[in-house]
C-alpha cells in the first residue's frame, strides 16, 4: 500500500475485468481502466517477450503508476510529488 493514494485499482490481466477498485476508480463508469487495459496489451506487443515491470504516466498534478504480477494489474493514482 502507498499512502496518499487518490484511487486505485486491480484487474485481471487476462481480460481487463476489474476485481477492485478504490477512490478514484469506484465509479462503475469508470472509462479509464479499459483505456489502461487497451495501452498495457498495445505495450506488450511492442515489448516482444520482455515481462512488463511498471510504466508510470504523469500529469501536472498526479501520476499513474502501473504494474503488473502474478496475472493481476495494478493501478495507483498518486500525487504527482508522491515517492514510489
Amino acid at each position: 500500500h502507498i499512502s496518499n493514494q487518490i484511487g486505485t485499482s486491480a484487474i485481471k490481466s487476462s481480460n481487463g475485468s476489474i476485481i477492485k477498485s478504490t477512490g478514484d476508480f469506484e465509479d462503475s463508469d469508470s472509462k479509464f481502466i479499459p483505456i489502461i487495459y487497451s495501452l498495457l496489451q498495445d505495450t506488450g506487443a511492442l515489448l516482444c517477450g520482455d515481462p512488463l515491470r511498471r510504466i508510470t504516466i504523469s500529469f501536472d498534478t498526479y501520476s499513474y503508476v502501473i504494474a503488473q504480477s502474478d496475472g493481476i494489474i495494478q493501478i495507483a493514482k498518486l500525487p504527482l510529488d508522491e515517492k514510489i
